[in-house]
């Protein structure tokens, strides 16, 4: 399979069905298996103000393409049944009609040479887990077109600017927590 280009494709119309649901609000879904990490990730993009559909698997993920329009995939790598590199490899395979979705890879693996990993399945971008509202807004910035003016999002130029070895941190980092879920006390004592 041919690399994908990781530059975000600028000649696709605005007006293209699976780039526009409704307008304002990308519609996004999420192949995630672990249910701490969904309701993670599906309350981060429901602030940014996206409708999220949410699947545990990549088979099932290929059978939710084919019948809803999605501006976005976010896949994890390594899920049960069907991993994320399958599914993505599998979504570009089937039909053209998908070949301008973008699919964004989540994992927890940040060795390197995951990112190239993850293009030559066919994925377009690489978000590492724990996933930060930052990295999201990221994503979504330069993958839906005109995201920008949709969405007004302060960034914390402290979270860049922070260490990413999470080994020195302690076993729960509250505040750290926190700050990725944009703040969510409520979620945050869910989890």
């Amino acid at each position: 399979m041919p690399v994908m280009s990781q530059t975000p494709p600028e000649d696709i119309p605005k007006t293209t069905a699976l780039w526009r649901k409704v307008p304002g609000q990308p519609h996004i879904l999420v192949a995630e298996d672990n249910i701490v990490n969904q309701k993670v990730v599906v309350n981060m993009l429901e602030k940014l103000g996206c409708n999220v559909d949410l699947v545990p698997d990549g088979r099932e993920a290929l059978d939710k393409i084919e019948s809803h329009p999605y501006e976005m995939v976010l896949m994890d790598c390594h899920m049960p049944e069907m991993n994320g590199y399958e599914a993505a490899e599998e979504i570009r395979r089937r039909n053209k009609a998908y070949s301008g979705i973008p699919i964004i890879a989540v994992t927890a693996n940040a060795m390197e040479g995951e990112r190239e990993r993850c293009i030559e399945a066919g994925m377009n971008d690489y978000i590492v887990k724990p996933i930060r509202m930052s990295d999201l807004v990221r994503v979504l910035d330069r993958w839906y077109v005109n995201l920008q003016d949709k969405i007004v999002m302060k960034q914390d130029s402290q979270e860049d600017t922070k260490g990413e070895n999470s080994s020195s941190r302690a076993i729960l980092d509250r505040d750290g927590a926190l700050q990725r879920l944009g703040g969510d006390e409520e979620l945050l004592g869910e989890l």
